[in-house]
């Protein structure tokens, strides 16, 4: 399975159906200092993502409600900007992130393995483009 919207190529092993309590026990392992919670069939994961060590520290939140469904992946702060005045590249409405092609995402994928790596990669890359205008994470 390729990702190319928002993140450079990468290939996930396909595994079993991903419940939303095991999606929130991973979310925990994996990052224990964020915030999650499971309630009314929606999990959310709230924490922060630092590309690199010269990057900014950003907050995200993950919304993830059934299976069948994408996880919503929203930048909390700092704001999204553009230098240029037009809305950064591979953004839903919201400040949505866009992290991959449709179809690609689905309910055997753990979104502490897959979803937020991607978020910092897409973060990187927006972290570029701010610098320099081009869009270099891929994607159509």
């Amino acid at each position: 399975m390729h990702f190319k919207c928002g993140s450079t190529t990468s290939t996930v092993p396909k595994t079993r159906s991903s419940s939303l309590g095991r999606q929130l026990n991973a979310l925990r392992s994996f990052y224990p200092d964020a915030k999650s919670s499971w309630k009314n069939g929606t999990l959310e994961w709230i924490g922060e993502l630092q590309p690199t060590h010269l990057s900014r520290t950003y907050t995200l939140l993950v919304r993830y409600r059934t299976s069948g469904t994408r996880p919503v992946v929203t930048v909390l702060s700092p704001k999204l900007e553009s230098p240029t005045g037009r809305k950064p590249p591979h953004v839903f409405a919201g400040n949505e992130l866009c992290l991959h092609m449709p179809g690609e995402w689905d309910d055997s994928l753990l979104i502490a393995e897959t979803v937020i790596p991607w978020a910092s990669e897409w973060l990187f890359h927006y972290e570029l483009w701010l610098g320099t205008s081009e869009w270099h994470g891929g994607g159509s």
